[in-house]
């Protein structure tokens, strides 16, 4: 809540960490516009995006269309979206909200390994307190390990190929050329009009 703070670095001892992987948890969008702009530049950055989605509370139509287009837009096709809270729901919301999220979760698996998902359930309390307890059956009860599991495969197989930047830098450049080249029509023409 502090203005003057930018950002925390927290360093863990964690087998995907030491991988080479950094983590950005960033903030909600949809709230100030000053956080909107902080999403925005660290997506650009960004191998993979893990969405954690409350399943008590659904994305809204307008939510999902920003994500996909944000995402999209700057060439972003890898995304795992990671349901929390399913757990707390009766067992009919859950088949629901888990139907409804796949449909979400299709249009961002292009850079993912086959027959590995996109979606996932992660309950964090138990897996949590799985871990706390050193309880590896609960953890595994949780969702957390497949989880786990499916992140290490992904990020091997992203360090080994390396296309996938490149691929988000031609999107990228395509449209700074787009602009640039309206600039310069716009500029011509009024250069015409001075003379």
């Amino acid at each position: 809540m502090n203005q003057e703070v930018k950002s925390v670095e927290v360093y863990c001892n964690h087998s995907l960490l030491k991988m080479g992987v950094e983590f950005l948890d960033l903030p909600g969008t949809n709230d100030r516009e000053e956080q909107n702009k902080l999403v925005k530049d660290q997506l650009l950055t960004s191998d993979l995006i893990i969405q954690v989605v409350d399943a008590r509370k659904l994305m809204t139509l307008e939510e999902r269309e920003n994500f996909r287009d944000w995402l999209l837009n700057r060439g972003i096709n890898s995304v795992i979206l990671v349901i929390n809270f399913l757990n707390l729901l009766e067992p009919q919301e859950q088949k629901d909200v888990y139907y409804r999220l796949r449909f979400v979760a299709e249009s961002f698996r292009s850079n993912l390994p086959s027959g590995f998902s996109n979606l996932y359930r992660v309950d964090a309390l138990p897996a949590l307190r799985g871990k706390l307890k050193g309880d590896n059956n609960e953890v595994q009860r949780s969702g957390l390990s497949m989880l786990e599991s499916a992140l290490q495969t992904i990020i091997i197989q992203q360090k080994q190929e390396q296309t996938f930047r490149r691929e988000r830098f031609e999107t990228i450049s395509v449209q700074v050329k787009e602009i640039a080249l309206n600039q310069r029509n716009n500029l011509i023409k009024q250069l015409k009009n001075i003379e």
